[in-house]
């Protein structure tokens, strides 16, 4: 496979080296062994390739003359040259890796997990980050797929995190207007209207990318209720947020609630319930 980082190395001008830079992320697969942690290293690798994306649309790479003409470099041009081939090289470490790992594993160690074993949320943000990166490139030059695996937690958030800080440098040395940046993460989640996905993407992307995690979070503020209560008193159940009677309800419907309720004192005997807050889905606590 050393071609496809060949074919990557040897791109000209910035606007190659960033849409085959993208398209490196499309061939990493996750072992099985990950288990639960699967859906969360993916979603970081999608959160990487999306800020990265980000980079190029604000900056308008595509379309600008200056980022794919390589006659004439520029002290600026070369550094962020640089910094897309530091990116491609931590792919290529990591694959490198992979091959090692495979002459030493047993064939059950090899497994991968695909898009089927991320849960209903995960799968649903995968496939709308993976939709949204292929607008922001012009797929040319590394058009069949290589695919190999991570099978190693440590080096998948090496990389991840190294990742991350070579986009920070690219940000520095092309600096978009913010403007640009705010609207295009505004148009990252739009069409994640559920709690449930916007909290995902804000776990994720906090401390890797500041401005998709401040954006979810103001997106969150807008559409998430409030329930409280002032003072509780006695010795009766009481229960204060919202109820979710099964994770199915949440993943087939999502969750959008902005409802505010409060109350400002409640005193209660032995027998008594109280809900601040909406239940959603079945039979739950409050029917037992």
């Amino acid at each position: 496979m050393a071609e496809v980082f060949g074919a990557v190395a040897g791109a000209i001008g910035i606007a190659a080296l960033f849409n085959n830079c993208i398209d490196c992320f499309d061939y990493i697969q996750i072992a099985r062994h990950f288990g639960d942690d699967f859906s969360k290293y993916q979603l970081r690798l999608d959160v990487a390739k999306c800020r990265l994306s980000r980079w190029g649309a604000a900056i308008n790479v595509n379309s600008d003359p200056r980022f794919s003409n390589n006659t004439s470099k520029d002290q600026t041009t070369t550094l962020a040259e640089t910094l897309l081939g530091e990116i491609v090289a931590r792919f290529e470490s990591a694959q490198k890796s992979s091959l090692l790992y495979k002459t030493v594993s047993r064939d059950q160690e090899m497994q991968v997990c695909s898009e089927a074993d991320l849960g209903a949320v995960p799968q649903r943000l995968h496939s709308h980050l993976q939709t949204l990166t292929m607008h922001r490139q012009n797929r040319v030059g590394l058009t069949k797929k290589a695919y190999w695996a991570i099978y190693d937690k440590n080096k998948m958030g090496r990389m991840i995190d190294d990742i991350f800080d070579l986009i920070n440098d690219l940000e520095k040395v092309f600096p978009a207007t913010p403007q640009a940046t705010s609207r295009l993460a505004e148009m990252e989640i739009q069409e994640v209207n559920d709690q449930q996905g916007l909290k995902m993407i804000q776990d994720t992307a906090q401390n890797l990318d500041p401005i998709l995690a401040d954006t979810t979070k103001r997106k969150l503020q807008e559409i998430t209720g409030q329930n409280t209560a002032r003072c509780i008193s006695g010795k009766g159940r009481t229960n204060i947020g919202h109820t979710f009677v099964n994770d199915s309800f949440v993943q087939s419907k999502g969750f959008c609630d902005s409802t505010f309720n409060h109350v400002d004192e409640i005193n209660l005997d032995e027998t008594a319930r109280v809900n601040i807050g909406n239940t959603y889905g079945g039979k739950g606590f409050w029917d037992s």
